[in-house]
Formats: structure tokens, C-alpha cells, sequence
């Protein structure tokens, strides 16, 4: 196998450069969205049990406005599960979480 020469070293370098700019970039159009949008966000993980019903969920993603309404930091939140997180007296979250997984739709009226 040919060495690469230090001209093709230094395209390769500076081409993975420019891509993890544009990256940082992009990762930084996103954290604005995310934490601009005055509506409550997040984006969860759902943990299923043997059965393949959601039992449970991962925090991955929260907004401000979300972070707010339930009294806790992104950091206590992300990567942390619902039931360890919160005393559970209603499974209407998980209910309806595990209904859009099987529908891929959710009656509002249900929620609301």
C-alpha cells in the first residue's frame, strides 16, 4: 500500500477540517432552535419491557420552556429516566408514548 504524500496528508486534513466546521456550525443552529422555541420540547428515549410495551423513557433532549415547567435543569433531566426522575401517579405519558409507537399518530384529545 502507497503512503499518501504530504499534499494529500494536508487535502485530507483540511477537508475534515471544513467538515467538523460545518458540523460545530449546524450544532449550533440546532442548540438555538432547540433552546429559542417558547413551546415546551424534548425528545425521549422510550424503554421497553420483554413485551415490547414502553414502560419507561430517557430524557435526551429538553428545552428551556420544558426545563421550567417541571422545576429541573437540563443536566438532572438528560439521560436520566422519567420514573427516577419524577413519583409517578400517572401513566398518561407512558400510555400515550407507547400509542404513537404502535399508531404513529396520538389523539389529542387524549392528552389535552
Amino acid at each position: 500500500m502507497k503512503k499518501p504524500s504530504y499534499e494529500e496528508l494536508e487535502s485530507q486534513i483540511l477537508a475534515q477540517k471544513t467538515t467538523i466546521d460545518y458540523l460545530n456550525g449546524k450544532t449550533k443552529e440546532y442548540n438555538d432552535l432547540v433552546n429559542s422555541t417558547p413551546k415546551m420540547f424534548k425528545i425521549i428515549e422510550l424503554i421497553f419491557d420483554k413485551n415490547g410495551k414502553g414502560t419507561d423513557f430517557y430524557y435526551r433532549e429538553v428545552n428551556p420552556a420544558f426545563q421550567k415547567l417541571v422545576g429541573k435543569t437540563k443536566t438532572q433531566l438528560i439521560d436520566n429516566r422519567f420514573k427516577e426522575l419524577f413519583e409517578i401517579t400517572d401513566t398518561l405519558w407512558i400510555d400515550t408514548y407507547n400509542e404513537v409507537m404502535k399508531t404513529g399518530t396520538l389523539r389529542i384529545s387524549k392528552v389535552f
